[in-house]
């Protein structure tokens, strides 16, 4: 049943009195419901650590929150509402973001929810989807073994670098690397140290699951993995320097980091992230033997 009330109340995420735990209650509900996260880990992280870069609206009905949204600086919003209001999902999600001015970039994650039911009602058309392909661990023992051209390349984790080169020479390097691969990326290009911390000041950060791929005393790649589960691991990022493109580095980099998270283990799937529209890149992985299994979809909306 439509609740009375369709004014949200409007927070900093900074502030104490956002109600996080009730959020979190209903991102709960929710994964349960459909099987998929309604806010990613920034989002999540914004709310928890009440950072105050983002604009938080929330709907509640009888003092139950109901519904949230989270407006980061830049546009990115990410929604969720609770499965039983999910009959009114586009008029509440209307509601929920209506005191926002400006344009908003609205994540449909797994392309299902509130989001999408609002682009179906609007006919909203995306503007960006996100592909998470999937390399199960049968196919992913079945690689072979990564090897490097020609040339005194040298695959190093984290921690056998820093004890190499130092952590200000190894820090500094990383962000060079990261900004000229993802010099073109939305959230992952641009980067300065203090954006480099923090990515790394997570619970599952382990440096052992970062490998740096060194040419004498230079770094020419990096790929950046995390487990979520004994069972699952993510080729979080992986790029190479500009200077190194070309040299058929990739693909043995991207090996080795799928080698070094399975173990010989047939039952740890390999998920990844890719742009849709990077077909380069998708038909590489799908060559490697990754599937499809899911789409996060945006949907640019403009508040009235």
């Amino acid at each position: 049943m439509m609740p009375e009330a369709l004014s949200p109340d409007v927070f900093s995420s900074g502030d104490a009195t956002v109600p996080v735990e009730q959020i979190h209650e209903v991102l709960r509900r929710v994964e349960l419901t459909d099987g998929v996260a309604s806010f990613s880990e920034q989002f999540v992280r914004e709310l928890d650590e009440r950072r105050g870069n983002a604009t938080v609206y929330v709907l509640s009905t009888q003092g139950r929150v109901i519904a949230a949204a989270v407006v980061m600086e830049d546009g990115n919003t990410e929604v969720v509402l609770d499965p039983q209001f999910s009959d009114d999902a586009a008029t509440l999600t209307e509601a929920l973001i209506a005191p926002h001015s400006g344009g908003l970039k609205l994540w449909a994650h797994g392309d299902i929810g509130p989001v999408r039911a609002l682009a179906q009602e609007k006919g909203l058309e995306p503007s960006r989807t996100l592909l998470v392909m999937s390399l199960p661990g049968a196919a992913a023992v079945e690689l072979p073994s990564p090897e490097f051209p020609e040339g005194g390349y040298e695959l190093l984790n984290l921690e056998q670098s820093v004890q190499r080169y130092g952590r200000d020479v190894i820090m500094k390097q990383w962000l060079d690397v990261n900004n000229q691969a993802f010099s073109w990326h939305p959230e992952q290009g641009g980067w300065d140290e203090q954006q480099l911390e923090q990515a790394m000041d997570t619970e599952w950060f382990n440096p052992d699951d970062v490998l740096m791929l060194w040419q004498d005393a230079t770094l020419v790649g990096f790929h950046w993995l995390k487990r979520h589960s004994d069972h699952r691991a993510e080729v979080y990022v992986v790029g190479l320097a500009d200077a190194a493109r070309g040299k058929g580095l990739g693909t043995p980099l991207l090996t080795a980091g799928i080698a070094h998270m399975v173990g010989g283990d047939p039952m740890v799937e390999t998920i990844l992230y890719v742009e849709q529209d990077n077909k380069a890149a998708v038909k590489a992985y799908e060559n490697l033997g990754f599937e499809v299994i899911e789409r996060h979809v945006v949907y640019p909306y403009q508040s009235v």
